[in-house]
């Protein structure tokens, strides 16, 4: 893994940090699993499936970001943040690392969802969560970010859900796809 993350550019230093965290690979591992369970079943569920996957998709890189740092997560938690390395570099780090390969994982599982619409609206609203995850994590532990985060985009979009409003056409909708794009670029 160190080869492959320097043949992209990334210092030997910084690829042995990502490589070397036994977080990521439970974080990876969680990300794959339920974003191909989640896939398969929206692929298969109708329209509300198509919602749910809306709904959760996004979520799955929030999540493995959230997983990738701190002392409940991270065996290595203490050396790192009694080394001189700057912790916000590792946290950004190991985020972006799971947040690429969770966020792969997802579009590899979008193609079992019969409607491309669907199988791509989650993109921009993943990458304004991250981004908001990653920021506010500068002062909240990140576990916490990413739960709160989380919870403020799910949690409307349940409760529309489950009172039969039309999820599909929230997510789907311009303007929802613009202001993710917004917040993305400006976290």
């Amino acid at each position: 893994a160190p080869v492959l993350l320097t043949g992209v550019g990334l210092p030997e230093t910084d690829a042995r940090l990502v490589a070397a965290a036994p977080s990521l690979h439970a974080s990876w591992f969680t990300a794959l699993v339920a974003v191909l369970a989640v896939a398969v079943w929206a692929g298969q569920a109708g329209e509300r499936g198509a919602a749910v996957f809306l709904i959760v998709a996004p979520l799955v890189p929030v999540l493995a970001v959230a997983g990738a740092y701190g002392p409940r997560v991270d065996p290595t938690y203490e050396v790192s943040v009694s080394s001189p390395y700057p912790t916000l570099r590792l946290v950004l780090l190991r985020a972006a690392a799971v947040a690429l390969v969770s966020g792969v994982l997802a579009v590899l599982a979008s193609t079992l969802v019969p409607d491309v619409d669907v199988a791509a609206a989650w993109l921009l609203p993943s990458v304004a969560l991250v981004g908001l995850t990653l920021v506010l994590a500068r002062w909240l532990p990140l576990p916490v970010a990413a739960g709160g985060v989380a919870a403020a985009y799910a949690a409307p979009l349940m409760a529309a859900l489950y009172a039969d409003a039309d999820v599909l056409d929230v997510v789907l909708s311009a303007s929802l796809q613009w202001a993710a794009l917004a917040v993305g670029v400006a976290a």
